[in-house]
């Protein structure tokens, strides 16, 4: 359970629209996620003990 609530950060979605001639989009990479942000540096943790 320890990466339990660890969710991957990713980058937006290609919003370049792209329009030829005849008014149809050329841009194949059109809302697709290509990365993801940097990973999480630090991590919090509290025992209580009674």
């Amino acid at each position: 359970m320890f990466y339990a609530l660890n969710t991957v950060n990713l980058n937006g979605p290609d919003t370049n629209f792209a329009l030829n001639v005849v008014g149809v989009n050329t841009n194949a990479n059109f809302r697709c996620i290509w990365g993801a942000l940097d990973v999480r540096r630090m991590q919090f943790g509290l025992r209580v003990t009674f």
